[in-house]
């Protein structure tokens, strides 16, 4: 089981924010900073949001080789949005149950640990891991190609030894 890569991906969370551009990074944290309007983060919400059909497949019947299931979702209030990773999944009709894997920075009625249900409009992000690649992890792709570390594994950790995969 990929236990290491966790703390890192777990930090590669995002907020959105009015007109900051380009997205801007604070490593200590893990935190990216994105404009509201990045077309490209925008892209990668939706397509998260369109194919979750896969992630539900992966979820309700994990084949072998299945060594994580994340989902990143929004939180919000007022007019403050984060995105966080939930683990610990399960499925409540529509809407997906699990528990907040990131300290939670800018939102304080939510913690790290807190069991939420969310529903699917709220997902920002979801990914599959597997002993031989990524599935689904469209914000970490977006992250990873904007900030180009000179080593993927300061902002994924283990992670970045797995290719991602086509669903």
């Amino acid at each position: 089981m990929h236990r290491r890569w966790a703390a890192a991906l777990l930090l590669a969370f995002t907020v959105l924010l009015p007109h900051v551009s380009p997205a801007q990074t604070d490593a200590e944290k893990g935190i990216t900073w994105f404009d509201r309007s990045d077309p490209e983060m925008n892209r990668a919400m939706q397509k998260a949001r369109d194919t979750l059909p896969v992630f539900r497949k992966y979820l309700s019947h994990p084949p072998a080789g299945v060594t994580s299931l994340q989902l990143k979702v929004a939180l919000r209030q007022g007019d403050e949005v984060e995105h966080v990773w939930l683990a610990d999944l399960s499925i409540k009709g529509e809407a997906f149950s699990g528990t907040i894997a990131n300290q939670v920075e800018f939102i304080p009625c939510y913690q790290k640990g807190q069991r939420i249900t969310v529903q699917p409009g709220s997902v920002s992000d979801w990914m599959v891991v597997l002993t031989n690649g990524i599935r689904g992890g469209y914000s970490i792709q977006v992250i990873l190609a904007r900030e180009k570390p000179a080593d993927p594994h300061d902002l994924i950790g283990d992670l970045a030894d797995l290719p991602f995969l086509d669903h």
